[in-house]
């Protein structure tokens, strides 16, 4: 290496050295910002916080976190009392056995508080069992950088509503927050009982009553986090949403967090690993950097003259018509026209709401009216549409003809809706 070349690569790597220094001087210090719900974690989304709230809630009752398989820690249980098992994360997890040692502890008379933003069919199952729309009950998702709480029917005095955002390392971004889709709740079935909204009008809160027990779904769980109970309006409002559980013990699973956060990955693996702990020491941290520099370098001027094998580019290959002959074969083997009828019902009242906001819950002259009016549809094709679908919902056997004309009555209105 001739003397022109070491002073240029002294010169750069001296000038890479001052720019991490500068850059690193005076650097806040390291958070992490993944949605952990952890009982220790004084980090911004953690659960620390609300956990402390926990504790005093009940005071003649005892507060226990349980750190092994939730069936195991309950067999080492004394006490006969009643207690509300809390869970706190993004979902919670679709273990057989979670679910099924749940709906037991349930079912005993207990309750069982779960905030995520979904929660297992086997679950929803058992609190669904004839909605009203016939179908199963699932979760929705909004994407918003800032949603509003409130308690609903808003019967506490004390709670004043919360106001939530989204915030990663200190900047607001949008963010995918759950709700029930409020068409499945029943006015006339006694085991329901919505509790919270978001926005005003979206369900995230609801209570169902299963066989001795209750059940309270909570759909939020970012307001449950040391970042929002930073505001005093979203701790009233969290200790609002804990008063409607029965006083008992509490019950923290801290186990199947780690299971159950979806963002439970990347950041927090890494912070977790042996370069987690390298970037967490000073001196070890700048020996790490260091060695980046000098193999940045080393690229930059040993490598200029090595090119790059060049992949081999393969003819992209259209799979769709492979695709819909799969699913094709799928329903024509099953021969179950009746469910076919009923998902494409559901998207044609989807494209309702969507494009022409038709509330679709009833199908009566008014609604066939409205949508006449907006779409310049024909009301006897809208008429003809809906009295096919009662028929084919009252009806297990439905023949081939039957689906070809209600396929075909509503392929009629797409193309000549406005």
């Amino acid at each position: 290496m001739n003397k022109a070349k070491k002073w240029i690569l002294g010169t750069t790597g001296a000038l890479l050295l001052l720019l991490l220094f500068y850059f690193f001087k005076n650097r806040p210090p390291r958070y992490n910002w993944m949605e952990t719900y952890q009982i220790e974690s004084k980090e911004p989304y953690g659960g620390f916080l609300i956990a402390e709230l926990l504790r005093s809630y009940f005071p003649n009752n005892t507060f226990s976190v349980s750190k092994k398989p939730l069936h195991d820690f309950l067999s080492l249980r004394n006490s006969k009392q009643a207690a509300n098992y809390i869970f706190m994360g993004t979902e919670f997890p679709s273990d057989s056995a979670l679910v099924e040692t749940v709906l037991d502890f349930v079912a005993n008379g207990n309750s069982a508080f779960i905030a995520a933003g979904s929660c297992p069919s086997e679950i929803l199952d058992k609190l669904f069992t004839d909605t009203c729309n016939g179908d199963y009950m699932y979760y929705d998702e909004a994407s918003d950088s800032i949603v509003s709480l409130r308690l609903y029917p808003n019967n506490l005095q004390s709670s004043k509503g919360a106001t939530l955002s989204y915030v990663f390392r200190n900047i607001p971004y949008k963010y995918n927050w759950a709700y029930f889709d409020s068409t499945f709740f029943c006015k006339d079935l006694p085991n329901q009982e919505v509790l919270g909204v978001m926005n005003n009008g979206r369900f995230n809160y609801f209570h169902a009553t299963y066989e001795k027990g209750d059940f309270y779904l909570y759909t939020t769980p970012l307001v449950f986090t040391n970042f929002a109970l930073k505001n005093p309006d979203n701790l009233d409002y969290a200790s609002g949403v804990f008063s409607f559980l029965k006083p008992g013990d509490i019950i923290w699973d801290d186990y199947n967090q780690h299971a159950g956060n979806l963002a439970f990955n990347s950041e927090l693996r890494l912070s977790q690993s042996p370069l987690g702990y390298i970037l967490s020491q000073d001196s070890l941290r700048w020996a790490w950097y260091l060695v980046l520099a000098l193999t940045i370098l080393y690229m930059i001027f040993f490598g200029k003259r090595r090119q790059r094998i060049i992949p081999i580019l393969e003819p992209k290959k259209n799979t769709s018509l492979e695709y819909i002959r799969t699913v094709g074969q799928l329903y024509y083997q099953e021969r179950n026209h009746r469910v076919i009828c009923i998902h494409k019902m559901k998207l044609f009242q989807a494209f309702l709401r969507s494009k022409y906001f038709i509330n679709t819950y009833e199908m009566d002259d008014d609604t066939i009216e409205k949508i006449a009016v907006k779409s310049t549809v024909d009301k006897e094709v809208i008429r003809s549409i809906f009295s096919q679908y009662n028929w084919i919902d009252k009806n297990l056997d439905i023949s081939d003809q039957m689906l070809i004309n209600f396929h075909q009555q509503i392929e009629k209105f797409y193309k000549t809706c406005k």
